[in-house]
């Protein structure tokens, strides 16, 4: 898994999606839909409803409140260790199977 960039995209009240104030993208490659699924946090904040994206160039999902500025992103697959992913990422994370 590696990471290019990531945008933060602050929503606007609303009705949809409840209980979020954050959407991100995750821009990168590697990321794949498997059969173990793929959890992902910004310090202690998980993502959530989180969805790959077509190809496995990254992922978006929400969060309930704006990282911090000291969060980083950590991901991982359900059956893999957790790594810290951070943008132009040059060190790969664990191998995918």
């Amino acid at each position: 898994m590696k990471v290019k960039h990531i945008v933060f995209e602050d929503l606007e009240a609303g009705p949809e999606p409840p209980g979020f104030a954050v959407q991100i993208h995750v821009v990168g490659s590697g990321f794949v839909d498997r059969a173990a699924p793929l959890f992902a946090r910004f310090g202690a904040q998980p993502v959530e409803q989180l969805f790959i994206a077509p190809g496995g160039a990254g992922f978006s999902g929400f969060l309930a409140q704006q990282p911090g500025e000291e969060d980083r992103l950590f991901a991982h697959y359900a059956d893999e260790p957790e790594v810290r992913l951070d943008e132009d990422d040059s060190i790969e994370g664990p191998a995918i199977a």
